[in-house]
């Protein structure tokens, strides 16, 4: 057999490495989004479809009526939401839904990338307990049998885009803080702690940062409700502190957190696109934007016409 001569041998080699990298490390590509809106269509249902830029509107017919906390596998075969404190998933198109608790205290709920895990957040009549489960309703395990010091409950959190990590976030009697785990229950890891609010940590496409809503001096341990009026301000000039309400990001170590978005108070991240719910005070409604991750370029993927929502959570 004729041999290959040794700078061909080497450079498969680093080909072969560079593919798998970029296979391990790659983020799923995502087409489509949930949201839920009040959008007038028949037969009514609160929870919609669209394209990453706000087109292709689809209504996903349901049942239904109190749904929440909506997410999407990459593969746009699995719906996951929350619906009287309990989880669903369903098909894209709405036409199979399947009840996967019945517990009545689940008010948060993230499906993963790749559709096979779902995280949730669980009131246990006391604190905020937060679990990971096969996305078919088995395999159940409290991330937080054993609460990160200090911390009396934990309550919303999302994958990584390789699906091997989890961020979440917990409350204390005066302080929160973001955490990291793996699917399996080890490897916990505080990234910060802080005296305000925090919701919704979401990983950057590459891992190296987190995502989160912040609400600096707020005291109250659950999430405050979708009808809490904004400012009318929308900046996305990235100040360097935690000084207001938005969007902020920070280092894994727990560094550099900076302040993103004013105002938003829920998002998530699709394509290394940044999603979010603002209050728009011209239009006297909600909408959801998209920007960088860096909160710069922002524009509105809502038509105007009604309330729309990313609705991640119930409480």
């Amino acid at each position: 057999m004729k041999k290959l001569p040794l700078i061909l041998l080497t450079l498969l080699v680093l080909a072969a490495g560079i593919t798998v990298g970029c296979g391990n490390n790659s983020a799923p590509t995502f087409t489509k989004m949930p949201f839920a809106s009040d959008r007038t269509v028949s037969p009514t249902t609160p929870l919609f479809l669209m394209n990453l830029d706000g087109s292709s509107v689809t209504p996903v017919a349901a049942s239904l009526t109190n749904i929440y906390s909506p997410s999407i596998s990459a593969d746009f075969k699995t719906v996951a939401f929350t619906s009287s404190g309990n989880i669903w998933v369903s098909s894209a198109d709405g036409a199979t839904q399947t009840q996967l608790t019945s517990d009545g205290n689940t008010y948060y709920a993230k499906l993963s990338p790749d559709g096979k895990k779902i995280v949730y957040g669980l009131w246990n009549n006391s604190n905020y307990e937060f679990w990971v489960m096969s996305a078919d309703g088995t395999g159940n395990l409290n991330l937080t049998s054993t609460m990160p010091d200090g911390m009396l409950g934990c309550y919303s959190g999302s994958f990584s885009a390789d699906s091997s990590k989890i961020a979440f976030a917990c409350y204390g009697n005066s302080t929160y803080g973001l955490y990291l785990v793996k699917p399996d229950g080890t490897g916990t890891a505080t990234v910060t702690t802080q005296s305000g609010f925090v919701d919704v940590p979401m990983f950057t496409p590459n891992g190296k940062q987190i995502l989160f809503a912040t609400w600096p001096g707020t005291t109250a341990k659950r999430r405050p409700g979708f009808n809490q009026a904004h400012s009318a301000a929308h900046s996305h000039a990235a100040p360097s502190s935690l000084s207001g309400q938005g969007i902020a990001s920070i280092n894994l170590d727990g560094s550099n957190a900076t302040l993103l978005v004013t105002n938003a108070y829920e998002a998530e991240i699709l394509n290394s696109t940044l999603y979010y719910t603002f209050y728009s005070s011209d239009l006297g409604l909600y909408q959801i934007y998209k920007s960088n991750l860096d909160g710069t370029n922002a524009a509105s993927i809502s038509d105007g016409t009604a309330d729309d929502y990313l609705y991640l959570s119930s409480d």
